[in-house]
């Protein structure tokens, strides 16, 4: 089980397609991730705010599992 003291951040953006390409290539490999999704309030946001913005993605994974994951970038 993934807990707050053994898990490893692997992601933390705005990128929905960088995030959907880590959580496909974690599935690829059966490695198990807790995806957490921080939005902002509208009471908040910026009338003009691109939606592309509006919400935070963390995604966290085992500490066992860090040294089998390795995140290639273009």
């Amino acid at each position: 089980m993934i807990m707050p003291w053994n898990r490893s951040e692997v992601y933390c953006g705005f990128s929905v397609r960088d995030c959907n390409n880590i959580l496909k290539a974690l599935d690829a490999k059966g490695i198990k991730y807790i995806r957490r999704t921080v939005g902002h309030s509208t009471k908040y946001r910026i009338m003009d705010m691109n939606n592309d913005y509006s919400r935070m993605v963390y995604i966290y994974i085992h500490k066992k599992d860090v040294g089998k994951f390795h995140i290639k970038r273009d």
